[in-house]
């Protein structure tokens, strides 16, 4: 019962919340009839327009208008003309308007106000939104409008599946186009090699200096064979001198083997 009270209280709190979310305070000294009659006005003005007018207007607006005639700056009125080419070329030609405006509020002090105009294409709703904000010269001058005309946006609106399909095309687009530059810079960096003073070709050079030759198959052998021959001709004069000292000992002598036999040196005698 409990989990179901909370439910409802939450529900209830969202409504409370999109209710006052819907209710915008205008400021005092805003005239909200006043302001958007020329938010119409304009706007019927432009999508009454052929191409070619709104192409003019877009770019030489200054050739045709000025600033002290329209009351506002001539470049948002260059704005407009330009917005709504735009909103042709994506959404077709305009069908209607539904006169029903929507307000909004921003600012610091809550005293720059938005006014939209919905327009129905063929293909979308775009979206005319007009910003006003405070007049500085209203301070001093009564007969000036207390809020001016700043800046005009037309802006289509797409539903949630033409968003979702636009934003995975940039995203696809976008990694395409990191793999290109990172294939392009790997390109790059594999031609290093092949510039003067890269040191590439010196590294290959000190590589093959510092590898050992392979020395001949034969020469171990005849080092080897030499060494036998020595120690062939060192046991043969052992022999002899064995065999003398043997002979020169006599029958009397008590040496029987030549293994107890200890030779300490041996003098050439000069005859």
């Amino acid at each position: 019962m409990k989990k179901k009270l909370l439910i409802v209280a939450l529900f209830s709190m969202l409504l409370c919340l999109s209710a006052c979310n819907k209710e915008v305070v205008l400021p005092e000294d805003f005239d909200a009839s006043t302001y958007s009659d020329k938010a119409l006005s304009l706007t019927m003005d432009a999508v009454q327009q052929n191409e070619l007018t709104l192409t003019i207007f877009a770019n030489d607006a200054e050739d045709y208008v000025s600033s002290e005639e329209l009351g506002f700056d001539v470049e948002v009125f260059k704005s407009i003309s330009s917005g709504t080419l735009t909103a042709m070329e994506e959404s077709g030609a305009p069908v209607s308007m539904t006169g029903e405006v929507e307000y909004t509020v921003s600012g610091i002090n809550k005293d720059i106000v938005t006014i939209i105009v919905p327009v129905e294409f063929e293909n979308h709703t775009v979206h005319y939104e007009y910003t006003f904000e405070p007049n500085s010269k209203a301070e001093y001058n009564p007969f000036v409008d207390k809020y001016i005309l700043t800046q005009v946006v037309v802006a289509t609106q797409l539903s949630m599946g033409e968003l979702m399909k636009e934003a995975g095309m940039n995203t696809i687009m976008g990694m395409g186009i990191v793999f290109l530059v990172l294939i392009f810079i790997s390109f790059v960096i594999s031609l290093f090699k092949h510039l003067p003073g890269s040191g590439a070709k010196q590294q290959k050079m000190t590589a093959e200096k510092e590898t050992p030759v392979a020395a001949p198959a034969s020469a171990p052998v005849a080092t080897q064979t030499a060494s036998d021959e020595n120690l062939m001709n060192d046991k043969e004069l052992v022999a002899v001198i064995t065999a003398a000292v043997m002979a020169a000992s006599g029958s009397g002598s008590v040496i029987t083997s030549s293994d107890k036999l200890i030779v300490r040196s041996i003098k050439r005698v000069s005859r």
